[in-house]
């Protein structure tokens, strides 16, 4: 499964995007601060090649003075073999080390790297989902096209691009879509004309969006989808008429939205609905008549 997520290195101040600072930062030991994950397969063995060079210096100064305290009137070429010794040794780590890289290169998988190449970031779930996270400056239909290679399902997200409004057409090249996210999007309701068509999805989340009630009404034919995220959007006790073919449904939120108790009848038919969330829902009491 795939999962689309704008997030990316273009939200970084450019000092902290360049390749020096990766390798710095993941050499001090902060790699787990900043959003590099996919670089991890080099940035960890580099990391390791960098800190032998000091270690080594460390490593012969302390022998040298443990040598010269115990042994003070020992050869100078006890000195020298120190050193030689530690060169030896550092540099077969050095090697092994290089050999790691080169072993993960050798095994980088090129669909991925062709998303990552399009302005995609991949992240696996536990439930086998892979989840791309989309950056701003991706090519949507280049990145939609390269999606297509990997043979998981896909989960979708958009939430931290924000400027998705007209640009959810490339959508339709997915094969595999089973989740989508396009929370806290500039989308409105002619854009879920484009959501209509992915007859597979799953859970879709259309939260503090611009959509309206009346936009829900392009997601009839969305009958396997099993979870729907509504929050913060002005839907009205009216609009849920246009979820009654959804009886797949199993999770629906409506926090914060204008639905009322008396809305909630709208729902009768949805047997399979376990989970409902009306955080700030007005006339609660309602919700139990119904």
């Amino acid at each position: 499964m795939i999962t689309l997520w704008p997030l990316g290195n273009s939200e970084l101040p450019a000092f902290l995007n360049t390749l020096p600072f990766q390798v710095i930062g993941f050499t001090l030991g902060a790699a787990w601060l900043m959003p590099f994950w996919d670089s991890f397969w080099w940035m960890v063995p580099v990391a390791g090649m960098i800190g032998l060079i000091p270690a080594f210096y460390v490593s012969v100064y302390c022998e040298r003075y443990v040598l010269a305290r115990v042994w003070k009137d020992g050869p100078e070429r006890l000195h020298d073999a120190v050193l030689r010794a530690n060169m030896g040794s550092y540099a077969l780590l050095f090697v092994s080390i290089g050999l790691i890289l080169l072993a993960n290169f050798l095994s980088l998988d090129p669909v991925k790297q062709n998303i990552r190449k399009n302005g995609g970031k991949i992240y696996g779930r536990h439930d086998g989902t892979q989840t791309i996270l989309v950056r701003e400056d991706a090519d949507l239909k280049m990145l939609m096209t390269a999606i297509n290679g990997l043979p998981d399902p896909i989960h979708i997200d958009f939430q931290w691009r924000r400027k998705a409004q007209g640009q959810l057409e490339a959508l339709s090249l997915l094969k595999n879509i089973r989740q989508l996210s396009l929370r806290n999007t500039n989308i409105e309701d002619p854009d879920l004309i484009q959501i209509a068509g992915l007859s597979q999805l799953t859970e879709l989340d259309l939260s503090e969006t611009k959509i309206t009630g009346g936009g829900l009404s392009h997601l009839r034919d969305l009958t396997n989808l099993e979870s729907l995220t509504l929050e913060k959007i002005p839907v009205h006790d009216s609009d849920l008429k246009s979820l009654q073919t959804l009886t797949s449904l199993q999770s629906l939120n409506l926090s914060d939205t204008k639905v009322t108790g008396t809305g909630i009848s709208y729902l009768k038919g949805l047997n399979r609905l376990k989970r409902l969330v009306l955080g700030g829902l007005r006339c609660p009491t309602a919700v139990r008549d119904a």
